[in-house]
């Protein structure tokens, strides 16, 4: 059965089957380079930095659909994609790559939303705020709401929207952690760097075209939404560029919320509490260490930065804890 990756647009253009010409042509060129190379690096372990004629593989474009602007592309099944070096149909690392480079919901943005319907808001101060499960706890207050016919305000059907987006993706992303081990922490570092700058184009069709954009993985029997983001969300891509040399990094971690696999910690070269975050895909297998290593003043981490273009940090990407005698050992320190 066909791997199908599509892209939806919502709103202003896109809602009466239109798109502006350039901003779509920006878009599915960014795309098609990022699906290239992702099936390029399946293949092969790594991608071409400019994409050929052979290293074009098969993966086709079906017809637009009436509606919302729905852009679809389909790759060979897995069985018929052979032979992988990396045996994941493509999108799984299309789910790997979003994963990464977007920012998840927050606390702030969750009360933002609903502070603009009242007794939403009330209701998640007293049954939600606080509690495990914060993110899949609102997206059930919203679907409920929903469920009972009630209209949700257009904040808080983008949060509805972006929370399902959100927690599919984690889901789906946890439940192939033994075969997304096959991608290295070297390879995990390139596939960021090459897939940023291309995910962010899809800012372009959000200025005329389109309010809304999803991304939506499967095959013919249905398919998940992995993104829904709005022009602002995906702007804040483009300043982000992430360092591609992973690194060893004494911190304190002050939070970290399990579900959402972000959190805080201090370190004495960052300006008050930083950002850090661990992929869906790690969370399982570091979340007891990383739970253990808020009782302790510090801890060792290999990370990732993420700057912004002009060299200043913003946050780390956690790839592991580090055994601290491996690291007084020897390992190098990142020179903040």
């Amino acid at each position: 059965m066909p791997d199908i990756v599509s892209f939806k647009f919502e709103g202003k253009l896109a809602s009466e089957n239109r798109m502006d010409f350039y901003e779509v042509s920006r878009f599915q060129y960014a795309a098609s380079r990022l699906a290239v190379k992702l099936d390029h690096f399946r293949r092969n372990g790594n991608f071409p930095d400019r994409v050929t004629r052979q290293a074009n593989m098969e993966i086709d474009l079906r017809p637009y659909e009436v509606g919302s602007f729905v852009i679809e592309v389909v790759a060979p099944a897995l069985a018929a994609a052979a032979p992988l070096l990396i045996e994941l149909p493509l999108s799984s690392l299309w789910t790997y790559v979003v994963e990464r480079v977007f920012r998840p919901v927050e606390d702030d943005n969750l009360r933002q939303a609903l502070s603009t319907q009242r007794e939403l808001l009330e209701l998640f101060e007293n049954r939600i705020a606080g509690q495990e499960q914060l993110m899949q706890r609102t997206l059930d207050l919203l679907m409920e709401t929903r469920a009972r016919g009630e209209a949700l305000s257009d904040q808080n059907n983008e949060l509805y929207e972006r929370l399902l987006a959100e927690t599919t993706r984690r889901a789906y992303l946890e439940g192939r952690q033994d075969e997304l081990r096959q991608i290295s922490d070297e390879q995990d570092a390139r596939l960021m760097k090459m897939a940023t700058p291309l995910l962010k184009e899809m800012s372009v069709p959000l200025r005329r075209s389109a309010q809304r954009a999803k991304i939506l993985v499967g095959d013919e029997k249905g398919q998940i939404p992995i993104l829904s983001a709005n022009r602002m969300q995906i702007e804040e891509v483009e300043l982000s560029v992430v360092d591609p040399e992973i690194q060893v990094v004494l911190i304190g971690i002050v939070q970290y919320n399990k579900e959402t696999g972000w959190g805080r910690f201090r370190n004495p070269e960052w300006n008050g509490l930083a950002s850090f975050s661990v992929s869906a895909d790690r969370k399982d297998r570091l979340r007891r260490d990383l739970l253990e290593a808020m009782d302790l003043p510090e801890t060792y981490v290999s990370a990732y930065y993420v700057k912004t273009p002009q060299g200043e940090n913003l946050r780390l990407i956690v790839v592991d804890i580090v055994d601290i005698e491996r690291a007084e050992a020897g390992l190098p320190q990142y020179d903040l």
